[in-house]
């Protein structure tokens, strides 16, 4: 035996303290990380319904309007289509009633 290094008697009931010191904090981590998926879960849930809730009140209305004036929009082009071809029809029948002498 080397008398530079005491001899140490195995007290295990420290080890045993500390590991279950470190079982117990683990067990904790655990329990916390299930405790943020669970309020995550209902977060995402409650998040949901109100950006439901404001498509329907909100977006869902605004959307009917935009689309009865696209429509409004389209009517009104497909009938300045038509005026314009016949202005230019009239404008050409002019145009060579004025050019003949």
């Amino acid at each position: 035996m080397n008398p530079c290094y005491p001899v140490m008697t195995p007290h295990l009931g420290t080890i045993n303290l500390l590991l279950g010191i470190m079982a117990a904090v683990g067990l904790l981590e655990v329990l916390a990380v299930v405790g943020v998926v669970v309020a995550g879960f209902f977060f995402y849930r409650r998040i949901t319904e109100v950006v439901s809730r404001a498509h329907e009140r909100y977006t869902a209305p605004a959307a009917v309007r935009v689309k009865s004036i696209l429509n409004d929009g389209k009517e009104i082009a497909s009938v300045m289509r038509a005026s314009t071809g016949r202005v230019a029809t009239l404008a050409g029948g002019v145009m060579d009633r004025l050019r003949r002498p």
